[in-house]
């Protein structure tokens, strides 16, 4: 562990001690309430490490409840110095010390981003695998993955669960669109609302709309970049061009195209499959033919089999850029078949 990381574990151990220190300056009792402080610091200590797991933030809380305590313990004591003379009793000593105790208690949980001790110290109990895994348990989806409509589908198989975040400005980027004059976009942007609505309904999927907004930043992209930076989230898209900026900010993608590629099924040389011929290839005597994943599938002398369903055995298989190519070739009783229908013998000519 690195030191950074080892002061950082301590933290609550040190703030407790010094205010135990500075507090008990004020009374004339350094040594005990150092003491009472220290104690206050260790068991919190302990208490975090037994409850780093969870969810709620007990230790944040607990800090401030004792922060409070301390805090009314010292208001009472100044107005009882200044006050002295008008007969000022500590008779409200309890009141302030459960008062202030009690919002010191609550203030982290409702007050946002008030969390000095509580991130730095759990950091530690993260280990290498949950801090890799953590940014897929939020989902952000961009316009381009709602309205292409997939996702709803691969949401109900089971493949995607969890929490997804949809941003309020992808949702009006979607609605704006749902308004367009083409016909296109308005009808795939309806579609990604009736996505949206599908998402809602499946039981494991915990579907939210995420307020926050850049108003500084104009571009979609731009603010879905900075969301995922800000939360932790990784993005789901169809975007070629956010995903490859999101990789190069250490963002995390999951594109559903890449996910649609990986499915296909993979076929080895030697391996048979049926196919139906609809075009001519670039070779005069080639026939072209597409599998229902969209590979293309070229055979050799296959131009006679256009607009037929045939029988084909892989000879090799190559992966370009712009997808998968398999090669195949006719069974050789195919290519005997024919033949066979042929007349074997010319008709016989009477003398």
């Amino acid at each position: 562990m690195k030191p950074k990381q080892v002061v950082r574990l301590f933290i609550p151990i040190l703030i407790l001690t010094i205010v135990g220190l500075v507090y008990g300056i004020f009374v004339n009792q350094v040594i005990v309430y150092t003491l009472v402080g220290l104690i206050f610091g260790v068991l919190t200590f302990l208490i975090e490490r037994i409850v780093t797991n969870v969810k709620f933030d007990i230790i944040y809380s607990f800090l401030g409840g004792i922060a409070g305590f301390y805090l009314g313990t010292l208001i009472d004591f100044i107005l009882k110095d200044l006050m002295t003379n008008i007969g000022y009793t500590s008779q409200i000593k309890p009141f302030l010390q459960l008062s202030l105790g009690y919002i010191g208690f609550f203030t982290p949980i409702f007050v946002k981003g008030l969390k000095p001790f509580y991130a730095p110290s759990i950091e530690r109990d993260i280990s290498p695998q949950e801090r890799e895994e953590s940014p897929y348990r939020y989902k952000i989806l961009d316009t381009s993955a709602i309205i292409d409509g997939r996702i709803a589908e691969i949401a109900k198989t089971g493949f995607l669960d969890g929490v997804i975040f949809v941003p309020k400005f992808v949702l009006y980027e979607i609605q704006m669109l749902a308004d367009s004059q083409e016909n296109i976009k308005r009808n795939r942007a309806r579609r990604g609302l009736d996505v949206l609505n599908e998402l809602k309904e499946i039981p494991h999927i915990n579907l939210k709309i995420i307020t926050r907004d850049y108003e500084n930043i104009h571009k979609t992209d731009e603010k879905l970049l900075r969301l995922a930076k800000d939360i932790n989230g990784v993005i789901v898209t169809n975007d070629y061009n956010l995903n490859k900026v999101a990789k190069i900010e250490g963002i995390k993608v999951l594109n559903i195209n890449d996910l649609t590629v990986a499915l296909r099924q993979i076929f080895l040389p030697g391996e048979k499959l049926t196919v139906q011929i609809i075009k001519e290839g670039k070779e005069k005597t080639q026939g072209v033919g597409y599998l229902p994943d969209g590979t293309m599938v070229v055979l050799e002398k296959g131009k006679d089999y256009i607009g037929k369903e045939v029988e084909v055995k892989v000879t090799s298989v190559l992966q370009t850029s712009s997808g998968r190519i398999i090669f195949t070739q006719i069974e050789e009783d195919q290519t005997n078949q024919p033949q066979q229908q042929k007349p074997t013998s010319q008709p016989k000519v009477k003398k």
